[in-house]
């Protein structure tokens, strides 16, 4: 019994976890769920009904031949056959119907929730930070939002809310067996405790590995994703063996899961099915004696059979429905393990809307860590004054990138503050700032919609004209009238159907028609070769007028056209000025330069 309570006392905080993060979303169906818990006790009445027609049946038949003799009697047991007859048929329809409403209507609340939950979900992955993705596998990610609220979802519809109506069944059922036959009913209702404790004691182990099975589908899950969208790199290494030998342990682990589950399953419904049997042969029995005895009759004897064959059959779903209740459990820890997660980058309480930047950028003493402790940016101090272009340069790893991160509130600084023409980012709302910043990445990212919507997804709502007028400025008007459908063609999943140049250019037409303050590129033209490069340098002046602009790269031909040259090492600024005044003087940047243009040349 200890035991037993040991593992309800665990079990409270996930359930009341559950609770409070879902009660929201099944409160915004309220009105939905008292209509159809109206149509489910209208359901219960007419089970409850159900058994009394066959009773007055086999009364009726069971009394003495010779009391049924006469022309009067007989004329009465007919009449009472046809109107128990027709008292069936309409009770089996009334329940079927109310049962019919109920299920649709429970199909229609159960969708709702879990599209809420989904939609929740969505969101949070939206705005969790680039930290949380960068530590976590999409595929996972994918599982838990599509999986794992499916499974919420089925097994609410199938399984929860017929239990619910099942346990309102059983408690009816128990009231008028008590009342009935008292005796009778405690000899029926014996099971339940023992079966109690059954549930308890497999319960907690199917829940494990219902868990566990959904852990590691979603690192089957994961591992897919990893190597469908690696496919080029797997083919090319010849890897295909090696994933799909890591792919098939994985999947097998989780088919033994799944085979542990439905064991632990099927032994509870076992142990049930027994345990009801037992109940059954005991009311038989003494039922029996009491029917020979003529304290109970024959109807009443056969109401308290199916009322402990109905009243018990929840014992009996719950049972079945163990492993897809665990795994539904499961799969709620899963959301909200994710919906619990917090964001170490957020608005601060009062933050307002950036009005209109000018673009002045101030680091003060900026220093980063990532949460393994490692040093990134040390003390980083920089003023960059309104339509300046500065490039930032360095060997890997210093930070170069980390400081657009920032900038662009990815992540938040361990010390030191970032300021925006004057005022403190967090002043403001992260959404209005980044409003206001125009991003190239070094590896672009188009979407599955055509070159239009690509474009206007820097700015929502520009005109075709803005569109064009971008296009042209990027360098990219040509190839796309060249494409099949023009500026109407669908673009593969991230841009598969143009060449790198061709998307870097769409990304820079994205970035001019938003007409930021301030953008932000990070290795913009890395990888091209020499035409695409010039191309996408053209592109990236165009886009640098009249804005302040951030350029991290390794091409040191790309920061000669900077206001401006960073040299980071260390996490520090060892070097900075105009890039011709630094190939003069013959420090750092001209090394760096001289190394580059020899590895050019030879």
């Amino acid at each position: 019994m200890m035991k037993a309570q040991a593992r309800i006392t665990k079990a409270l905080p996930a359930f009341s976890s559950m609770v409070r993060h879902f009660a929201p979303d099944v409160a915004a169906q309220r009105w939905r769920i008292l209509a159809a818990i109206a149509t489910m006790l209208a359901g219960v009445a007419m089970q409850l009904l159900e058994p009394w027609p066959l009773k007055f049946v086999i009364d009726a038949l069971t009394v003495d031949p010779m009391a049924r003799s006469s022309a009067q009697n007989w004329f009465s047991l007919e009449t009472t056959l046809f109107l128990s007859a027709a008292a069936y048929v309409a009770i089996v329809t009334l329940r079927a119907t109310a049962e019919y409403r109920e299920s649709v209507a429970f199909a229609v609340i159960g969708n709702r929730v879990v599209s809420r939950i989904r939609t929740r979900l969505y969101r949070q992955l939206q705005m969790l930070p680039l930290s949380f993705h960068h530590r976590s596998r999409q595929g996972d990610l994918l599982v838990r939002m599509l999986g794992d609220v499916k499974m919420l979802r089925e097994v609410a519809v199938t399984a929860v809310l017929p239990l619910i109506g099942g346990v309102l069944v059983l408690w009816g059922m128990t009231g008028v067996m008590l009342w009935l036959n008292w005796r009778l009913a405690l000899i029926a209702i014996v099971a339940i405790p023992f079966f109690a404790l059954s549930t308890l004691r497999l319960g907690k182990r199917i829940h494990e590995a219902a868990r566990d099975q959904r852990k590691r589908e979603g690192a089957v899950a994961a591992m897919a994703a990893e190597a469908i969208a690696s496919i080029q790199v797997v083919q090319a290494l010849s890897l295909e063996s090696q994933f799909e030998d890591s792919f098939n342990t994985s999947d097998e682990q989780s088919a033994r899961d799944e085979v542990k589950t439905r064991k632990l399953t099927a032994k509870l419904s076992r142990w049930t099915d027994v345990l009801i049997a037992a109940a059954t042969a005991m009311v038989l029995w003494y039922g029996g004696r009491q029917a020979l005895a003529g304290s109970l009759s024959p109807g009443d004897l056969i109401v308290f059979l199916t009322y402990l064959k109905r009243g018990l059959r929840p014992l009996q779903d719950m049972a079945r429905y163990a492993a897809r209740l665990s795994k539904a459990t499961a799969a709620g820890e899963r959301i909200i393990e994710l919906l619990d997660a917090k964001s170490d980058v957020a608005d601060r309480p009062g933050a307002t809307d950036a009005p209109q930047l000018r673009g002045a950028i101030e680091f003060d003493t900026v220093t980063f860590e990532y949460d393994s402790g490692v040093t990134v940016l040390d003390q980083f101090s920089v003023n960059i004054t309104p339509g300046e272009f500065v490039a930032i340069v360095g060997p890997s790893g210093v930070g170069k990138s980390t400081i657009l991160n920032l900038l662009s509130r990815f992540y938040e600084p361990t010390r030191g503050a970032i300021r925006i023409d004057g005022h403190d980012v967090h002043d403001w709302t992260i959404t209005s700032v980044r409003s206001q910043m125009s991003i190239v990445l070094q590896d672009t990212v188009l979407f599955a919609a055509n070159v239009w919507d690509n474009i206007a997804f820097g700015a929502l709502g520009a005109s075709r004209a803005a569109i064009k007028r971008a296009a042209k400025l990027a360098e990219a008007d040509d190839f796309i009238r060249n494409l099949p459908r023009g500026y109407d063609t669908v673009l593969g999943e991230r841009g598969v159907n143009l060449s790198q140049g061709q998307r870097q250019r769409i990304a820079i037409a994205r970035a001019l028609v938003r007409n930021a303050p301030i953008a932000l590129l990070d290795e913009p033209a890395t990888a091209l070769d020499q035409q695409q490069k010039r191309l996408v340098r053209d592109a990236l002046h165009r886009l640098a007028q009249g804005r302040t602009t951030v350029l991290v790269t390794h091409d040191l031909a790309d920061a000669q056209r900077a206001d401006r040259v960073l040299v980071l090492e260390h996490g520090q600024v060892v070097e900075h000025g105009a890039p011709h005044k630094l190939l003069s003087l013959g420090g750092r940047f001209a090394e760096m330069y001289r190394l580059q243009t020899m590895s050019t040349d030879a």
